[in-house]
């Protein structure tokens, strides 16, 4: 199940994208604690405790390559670890 997020996940990235100049974003700034209660596994709050201020850096200076970079580098890590914390809560606890 795991695989289908990701997915997912990945391909709605790429339509973004690739139709970046014909979609409109609104920023939705949320505080750090309210981020961190958000978090489902300890490994979420730890990326958000290691690389947060380094993301916020790239996006306030406009840096979309290193924005692409660091999603590129990190997401298959991060999915691989939702996968594995998946497994590990058991199908049922998950569709609860």
């Amino acid at each position: 199940m795991g695989n289908i997020a990701f997915l997912l996940e990945r391909t709605l990235s790429e339509f973004i994208v690739r139709e970046k100049n014909s979609i409109r974003s609104l920023v939705y700034p949320v505080d750090r604690q309210r981020l961190l209660k958000c978090c489902l596994f300890d490994f979420e709050r730890e990326i958000i405790r290691k690389y947060a201020d380094y993301v916020d850096d790239l996006e306030d200076a406009g840096n979309e390559s290193g924005l692409r970079d660091y999603f590129l580098t990190t997401s298959p890590r991060a999915a691989q670890q939702w996968t594995e914390s998946f497994e590990k809560l058991g199908r049922e606890n998950v569709y609860k």
